[in-house]
């Protein structure tokens, strides 16, 4: 007996594509829409903080102060992006950093020799940096992030958050850690079979139901209505998706497994529905929406709704 739809061990399958495609297309949209803080040198925090300059990481598995870290993960990769809205300013592309004052291009083998790791939002040297540098560089970061609920970051809000703060002694804490500021507001992305309808006499197509589910999490009010509303908005929408099988087979996603850019491959999602198509599919109009039981200083709300494909 063989399985069905499989044909190699280890292939993305629909829930797969279908959890790729939806975290993609948010993404996206939230760039376009200009979700993004351009950083460049003397851009100022609210307490008067360099935002630009980085922050040497110890890291056991690596020598002293390889990596320096800016505000959040997932930096802005994407280029060619004009926001939708009036007066915004495109991203920031990333051409290398700033030593002491001294501007070093990436990717040139030569003094303070780095790569930028987009995925968790800094710089990694090729060898140790004194820990007292005054690094830097210009780039976008995201105003939000989009993660796979079985991921790390939601593990760390759903257990560790809960012990940081709700179990904390004394009068307790009223801001978000920088561990946790840096990958919120977030929306975690999960994706569950929910049924199969015959779709023809004499064929085994069928409409295949899957359940998303949008947990959101933010400190701010605003911020958490936004993107609640927008996962609303999908309802009744159709998507257009492209093969993740494909594309990963023909090497082109954009960011390799150290967070480094691919030259030449940093193709953006018009681009891959364009190159390597799915299938397509529809949110249906079943959109529920349920608070959370906050776990302060955050807020959390979900929404759910249905997504089919004929499979």
């Amino acid at each position: 007996m063989a399985l069905r739809n499989i044909d190699y061990f280890g292939q993305a399958t629909n829930r797969t594509h279908i959890r790729e495609n939806v975290m993609w297309m948010l993404k996206e949209s939230f760039i376009n829409a200009g979700g993004y803080y351009n950083i460049s040198s003397g851009t100022l925090g609210y307490d008067g903080s360099d935002l630009s300059v980085m922050a040497a990481s110890y890291q056991p598995e690596h020598s002293n102060f390889q990596f320096w870290k800016g505000m959040s993960h997932q930096w802005v990769w994407e280029s060619g992006i004009s926001p939708t809205y009036t007066g915004g300013s495109s991203p920031i592309q990333v051409s290398g950093i700033y030593v002491s004052g001294v501007f070093y291009p990436s990717g040139d083998g030569g003094q303070y020799d780095h790569y930028i790791d987009y995925n968790r939002g800094g710089i990694v040297f090729t060898s140790a940096m004194p820990s007292g540098l005054n690094v830097f560089c210009d780039r976008s970061e995201r105003a939000t992030f989009v993660y796979p609920a079985e991921s790390n970051e939601y593990r760390k809000l759903l257990f560790e958050q809960l012990r940081l703060y709700d179990n904390i002694p004394g009068s307790g804490i009223d801001t978000v850690s920088p561990e946790f500021s840096s990958f919120l507001p977030a929306i975690f992305v999960k994706v569950d079979q929910s049924k199969t309808t015959p779709y023809e006499i004499g064929s085994m197509s069928k409409f295949i139901d899957f359940r998303i589910t949008f947990d959101v999490f933010s400190e701010d009010l605003q911020q958490l209505d936004f993107l609640r509303d927008a996962c609303l908005s999908l309802e009744g929408q159709p998507m257009n998706t492209f093969d993740v099988n494909d594309v990963s087979d023909n090497n082109k996603l954009p960011l390799d497994y150290k967070g480094r850019l691919r030259t030449g491959n940093a193709l953006t999602r018009s681009q891959l529905l364009s190159s390597y198509p799915w299938k397509t599919g529809r949110f249906l109009e079943n959109a529920v929406e349920t608070k959370l039981p906050d776990v302060m200083p955050m807020m959390r709300s979900r929404v759910s709704i249905d997504f089919q494909i004929v499979g």
